[in-house]
């Protein structure tokens, strides 16, 4: 059994760990490169994806082991590709084969393979399910390096989606996973330290698609092992893919592309207009506590999902408005 004093030694463990990690990379220089997506002006170190993702696979070869070919290889290869991209910035080409490559691993090593279940719909023909299931992985893999432009908020975002994912897990009485959302907020809580404004240390791709990947198979397992609607990570997930997913539909519109450094996300268009990388974490962190609330009372009262659901999707859908007017979409 694993008890919580065991999760606060995670914590501090991984605290230290980037931190000294921090100090190391300062003298060799690893330094977060600054172009014309970049919310920041000095010199912020990167890559601490690999300390807290590390930590999150050591925990979970000591403790749940039978999961090692299904999460944390996948992960650490993900992990590899988006270090070595913080390095030697890969083509896009290059990325989308590898993320390609772990997706279709991912989705092979699944025990069975459920109908993919959205509660108003289900798609159940396998033909269909295995190409779409590899397409929401790829793209929440990239989502995850779109978002991760501003102080906290990938970091936070994902820990709040953790939370909800808890009460699933608990429901389900699926003890395994729990202790692998778990140990995943809390080396991200260790390294939220280092990442609350002003940043003192940034993830890099390390950890960015690292944690696109963790996000979405937690999701797809969720469906196959203990037959959770995909919706409700999908809610979850609100505030990251309703603002990513119009940025690129709005961008493929005005014949951009889309590997291309950019700085037409909301949540970056935020900042632009003036206001504070805190004011923008403090904002995501009540909203998320918002969409938590909505998706775990969808949760617990399936019959009035579709209320909960309009009320996050009008909630999004003004933010998205309200950011328009402080600073207008402009190619």
């Amino acid at each position: 059994m694993i008890f919580s004093w065991h999760y606060s030694l995670l914590f501090v463990g991984t605290l230290f760990a980037i931190g000294l990690f921090r100090r190391i990379i300062m003298k060799l220089g690893w330094f977060e490169a600054i172009n014309h997506r970049s919310l920041h002006t000095g010199a912020i170190p990167k890559s601490a994806g690999l300390i807290f993702i590390s930590a999150w696979a050591l925990w979970l070869l000591l403790t749940n082991i039978h999961l090692l070919g299904l999460f944390v290889i996948p992960t650490l290869f993900l992990m590899a590709i988006g270090y070595l991209d913080d390095l030697y910035s890969l083509s896009p080409k290059v990325r989308l084969c590898l993320q390609l490559v772990t997706a279709s691993y991912f989705i092979y090593c699944l025990p069975v393979k459920m109908p993919l279940d959205f509660i108003y719909f289900s798609f159940t023909a396998t033909w269909l399910i295995i190409p779409l299931l590899i397409i929401l992985l790829l793209w929440f893999i990239n989502l995850f390096n779109f978002m991760d432009g501003a102080d906290g908020y990938a970091a936070g975002e994902t820990f709040f989606y953790l939370i909800g994912c808890t009460s699933f897990f608990i429901s389900a009485h699926d003890w395994a996973m729990l202790n692998h959302v778990v140990a995943l907020a809390m080396v991200l809580l260790s390294f939220l330290v280092w990442n609350f404004p002003p940043a003192k240390i940034f993830m890099g791709d390390s950890g960015s698609i690292s944690l696109g990947f963790l996000v979405s198979s937690i999701a797809i397992y969720a469906q196959v092992r203990d037959h959770l609607s995909i919706l409700y990570p999908m809610m979850l997930l609100g505030l990251f893919w309703f603002d990513a997913t119009i940025t690129v539909a709005r961008r493929l519109l005005a014949k951009q592309k889309l590997s291309e450094a950019h700085r037409l996300h909301a949540y970056q268009r935020y900042i632009l207009s003036g206001k504070k990388k805190s004011q923008l974490l403090g904002w995501g962190l009540l909203i998320n506590i918002i969409i938590t609330g909505l998706t775990l009372s969808a949760y617990y009262y399936p019959n009035w999902i579709g209320l909960f659901l309009s009320i996050e999707m009008l909630l999004l859908t003004f933010l998205y408005y309200r950011v328009e007017q402080l600073y207008p979409f402009k190619v």
